[in-house]
């Protein structure tokens, strides 16, 4: 019985000894503060948690370029005309893949009546779609 006791002693004290040894102690990030003017947080199911002045209006470059390639698109121009060093496919691939705006804006130069038709054929486009202050 002894034995035991004794061999149940120094299990503990190894284990004791082991989680001293190969535990570390790790503090916790500081939450950083939100510094975004404007933000919204939704659950899956898409119900508003919190926000702040969610309908502040802001520029969103990927929502351009993104509008920039449907007027494209819906121009049916040629895909495969080249402008500059790329083709009309590769501008459209490279503004909405890699985000270039050189590409985006070459694509708006090159639709047909050149940027300001471009951008009021984006503008159309987002009444289509109920976009709203855009």
């Amino acid at each position: 019985m002894n034995l035991i006791f004794n061999q149940s002693k120094k299990f503990l004290l190894f284990f004791s000894v082991f989680l001293l040894v190969f535990t570390s102690v790790v503090d916790a990030k500081k939450r950083q503060p939100v510094t975004a003017t404007s933000w919204l947080v939704a659950d899956g199911n898409g119900k508003i948690i919190k926000s702040v002045n969610p309908d502040d209006l802001h520029s969103i470059a990927s929502i351009t370029k993104l509008m920039t390639a449907m007027v494209v698109l819906d121009a049916n121009q040629d895909l495969n005309e080249r402008i500059e060093k790329f083709t009309r496919r590769q501008h459209l691939q490279l503004a909405l893949i890699k985000s270039n705006n050189h590409s985006a804006d070459l694509l708006c130069e090159n639709y047909p009546g050149g940027t300001e038709a471009c951008v009021e054929a984006m503008n159309a486009k987002a009444r289509k779609l109920g976009m709203k202050d855009t």
